[in-house]
């Protein structure tokens, strides 16, 4: 569930992003992450960014949850089926805001977000890193603040 207050602007080019820490069962107990919406402007479709933060214990890893994650946006955005969320991109975001160990510059992986069997899916087998001028790109189509500020502004730590 959403378990810190929500931003919600607008950044250049008219693309809206909401931003949120987002709570979720494990076997360890609560995991966190930082969870990014971004909408509208020149975006042909939703884009969805899910942050790794380095306060979240490792064994308790957001993107290793996407399905169980994606069934919580759902509901918490009150969302009418999985059509929205299905239908937009999905990234996993890792940087040094993930880790306490130097895994290098942030980067990003495709999640390949589908739906069967009335329950959501994820084939890891199907990501894919995105190649640096891709990221590059990515973070300049979406605007995407930089994860500390972000962070900061949710009253959160990496």
């Amino acid at each position: 569930m959403i378990v810190s207050r929500i931003i919600d602007e607008e950044t250049r080019d008219g693309v809206r992003m909401k931003a949120f820490i987002l709570g979720f069962p494990t076997f360890l107990g609560e995991g966190r992450g930082l969870v990014q919406i971004f909408t509208g402007g020149k975006l042909a479709r939703d884009v969805y960014v899910l942050t790794e933060i380095k306060s979240n214990p490792m064994e308790t890893g957001l993107v290793t949850r996407v399905p169980e994650l994606a069934a919580i946006l759902q509901k918490d955005l009150a969302l009418p089926g999985p059509e929205p969320l299905i239908a937009g991109e999905w990234y996993a975001h890792y940087g040094p805001f993930s880790y306490y160990d130097d895994i290098g510059p942030a980067s990003f992986t495709t999640i390949p977000l589908g739906w069967e069997e009335d329950r959501f899916t994820d084939p890891i087998s199907d990501r894919k890193v995105v190649p640096d001028d891709e990221a590059e790109a990515l973070r300049k189509r979406l605007s995407l603040p930089p994860v500390e500020e972000v962070l900061e502004a949710l009253g959160e730590r990496a």
